[in-house]
């Protein structure tokens, strides 16, 4: 590994780490909507150091959950109106909290889904989807990544569960039960917070320099120090990218970078045969099946380390042939290897898919000007002049409908009779499936074959009979 001794100049700016999670309506983060969210601010130690918050998101008439994901919360549209305040004030506080100068957000698996969530929930609510990532010394860090990486690296001290069908898993209700860890109420997003907090201590207390190196990583400076673009320098990397037979532990190296985004390396898992990439093998192969081309973001604290960090008893542990690695990479310095197929796909230029709705254009539409970001601040803080009157004029013409949904949504009370038809007459056509939102049908098919479930209980009955119930609720 490493030595790093510290790093006590480079951490002096980040004085809290804010632990969160959410529960959400549905896992399309662009379309469905959070729920519930948990989050608890502690100190570099982990130890607490403020009153954890535990808030919810009114629901929005335009809007139908998904009825499996309320089965697994237990979180109705009805108890999130009577305990929720509206969505612009839930995102808003959210908000807050994580652009404290100094603080690490981080939770379970949330570089993946809390954080698109988070970003596309302000995108809707008018307000910076990013900054608050890396303003003032923020950062953010993702538990899961690390506890993958001290799976395939430093398992020792801890358990590693296996699921009902006998595969290495790492959700996070079953690893807090084989480590002994209390989480009673798995699904409730503050008790996820605290059972994610626990675990983070755990590994921490057994694998502190591990803990510590991948911490670092959570900066674009330390990841490239290591990858050493440019140079076919091999590294190791734990990812889903890499097969499960390894624990997700590959060996890659950089073979190029994908264009208009400098943070997407292109990198080559060395455990292919080069040969064989330069012929067939495409960067989507299919489901549990791996290409050896993928892209690796240095700005989403990958979990990468030094060959020499891999030990013969790891080697040994997970059947890991270094030597093949070393052919492979030796083979592939005698190759084009940009002219494989995987690697022209991965390395033509990101276009945007063009969305028909603009509650989905968060990366469609590109960043706000800076005179769009006034109005929209404009727009939405109670003390402006400009207080709901929507401008004549952005430099993206989409805010307009933007801030029309945005103030039916969260101040309905204020539409004039004529804007209250116009939203009656959206929220239909949302609810007839328009721009690939759950339809009605859709929404009382789901729940029709969740009654089929023979382990159904009263009391999840009684939630399937309530969600029945809401669409009439809506429309009335």
């Amino acid at each position: 590994m490493i030595n790093h001794k510290d790093r006590v100049a480079e951490n002096k700016g980040m004085d809290s780490f804010f632990w969160f999670d959410y529960e959400t309506f549905g896992l399309d983060v662009a379309r469905d909507r959070p729920v519930q969210f948990g989050g608890l601010r502690t100190n570099l130690e982990l130890i607490p150091i403020e009153d954890p918050i535990r808030i919810f998101a009114r629901p929005t008439e335009d809007y139908l959950p998904n009825p499996g994901s309320c089965l697994i919360t237990g979180i109705t549209p009805a108890v999130a109106l009577e305990r929720g305040v509206p969505e612009n004030q839930f995102i808003a506080q959210i908000l807050r909290e994580m652009s404290r100068a100094g603080t690490c957000n981080v939770g379970y698996n949330n570089l993946r889904f809390d954080d698109e969530l988070t970003r596309h929930t302000l995108y809707r609510n008018l307000m910076d989807p990013f900054s608050r990532e890396w303003r003032d010394g923020n950062s953010r860090w993702d538990l899961l990544n690390v506890v993958r990486a001290t799976r395939a690296l430093r398992p020792e001290g801890l358990e590693w569960p296996l699921d009902s069908e006998g595969r290495p898993t790492l959700k996070l209700d079953l690893l807090t039960a084989a480590n002994g860890i209390s989480h009673e109420h798995a699904h409730d997003a503050l008790s996820d917070v605290l059972a994610t907090l626990a675990l983070a201590k755990l590994v921490r207390e057994k694998q502190p320099r591990l803990f510590a190196y991948l911490f670092e990583l959570r900066r674009k400076a330390r990841v490239l120090e290591l990858v050493g673009t440019g140079k076919y320098e091999p590294f190791l990397w734990i990812s889903t990218r890499m097969s499960i037979d390894s624990l997700n532990l590959g060996m890659v190296v950089v073979v190029g970078r994908q264009p208009a985004n400098p943070n997407a390396l292109i990198v080559y898992d060395l455990g292919f045969d080069p040969d064989r990439a330069m012929e067939e093998v495409s960067p989507d192969p299919g489901e549990g099946q791996f290409s050896p081309f993928s892209l690796l973001h240095i700005n989403r604290a990958p979990s990468v380390a030094p060959v020499s960090s891999l030990r013969m008893i790891d080697q040994q542990r997970l059947d890991f042939d270094l030597d093949k690695r070393q052919r492979n990479l030796r083979r592939l310095k005698q190759l084009s290897i940009r002219k494989a197929p995987g690697y022209e796909i991965l390395s033509k230029p990101n276009i945007p898919e063009t969305l028909p709705d603009i509650d989905l254009a968060l990366y469609a539409g590109g960043f706000a000007s800076e005179r769009d970001r006034k109005l929209l601040e404009a727009f939405r803080q109670p003390e402006s002049e400009g207080f709901l009157e929507i401008p004549n004029s952005f430099d993206n013409q989409g805010y307009r409908e933007l801030c029309r949904r945005y103030r039916a949504r969260n101040y309905p009370e204020r539409l004039s009779e004529d804007e209250k038809a116009e939203w009656r007459a959206f929220c239909e056509l949302r609810h007839q499936g328009v721009g690939g939102f759950l339809s009605v049908e859709e929404y009382k098919s789901q729940i029709c074959a969740l009654r089929g479930d023979p382990e159904m209980d009263a009391g999840r009955g009684g939630i399937l009979d309530e969600l029945d119930a809401y669409p009439a609720f809506l429309s009335g």
